[in-house]
């Protein structure tokens, strides 16, 4: 950049693309993960705790809770922080569906509409499952970017994906090895609709301490 104006710009922009965005996407991916968590996925995510032990402090154990990865993907998948994106053509395209891209013309794509479709992701696209993230030996899919797209996907993905990824897993796994959470029964959990996808109602949930 040779500490141009123009480089220094470019520079601030980038970090506040990616940083802002960031801490906002991962409270909400906590928030979809306690929405969508039933008592056996709580139970599972505990027995994980307690084979592993306290210590979720060092990136390397927080790799091996296998199961609390699957359940954060499947939340940002049906629920990802950023309900809508787009992308500017710079040549003339076509696209798979066999339609014509002019240069210079927006695409929006909808991220929440693609997490939940079943040609994407099969018949169960609309069940929450954490062991789809999971192979038959107990290790993290690969899942592609451009299948799993909550952190976009190429040369503009997210760059604090796996930091965000830390923080929920640090974040989640400290609250429920403390606390019991339980989401209030009969209230409605629905998206609301926009750029940033949150809850119509927010989440209402009761706490209470796991040890005295």
């Amino acid at each position: 950049m040779n500490g141009s104006t123009k480089g220094h710009y470019f520079i601030q922009n980038k970090l506040q693309n990616c940083l802002l965005p960031f801490l906002d996407q991962a409270t909400k991916g906590v928030q979809a993960l306690y929405s969508k968590s039933h008592s056996c996925l709580l139970k599972d995510l505990m027995k994980e705790g307690s084979e592993k032990g306290e210590n979720f402090t060092s990136v390397e154990v927080l790799d091996k809770l296998v199961y609390l990865h699957g359940a954060i993907s499947e939340a940002l998948r049906l629920f990802p922080p950023l309900a809508f994106q787009h992308k500017c053509a710079i040549k003339s395209d076509k696209l798979p569906s066999g339609d014509h891209v002019k240069p210079n013309i927006n695409l929006i794509y909808s991220l929440y509409a693609m997490g939940s479709t079943e040609k994407i992701w099969g018949e169960d696209c609309l069940e929450f499952k954490p062991k789809k993230w999971i192979s038959d030996r107990g290790q993290i899919k690969h899942v592609p970017s451009y299948k799993f797209i909550a952190f976009d996907a190429g040369p503009r993905s997210c760059l604090g994906k796996d930091i965000s990824f830390v923080e929920m897993k640090m974040v989640a796994i400290s609250i429920l090895w403390k606390f019991r959470i339980h989401v209030v029964e009969g209230h409605s959990i629905v998206p609301k609709v926009s750029i940033a996808l949150r809850m119509e109602h927010g989440l209402k949930i009761k706490v209470n301490k796991r040890y005295d």
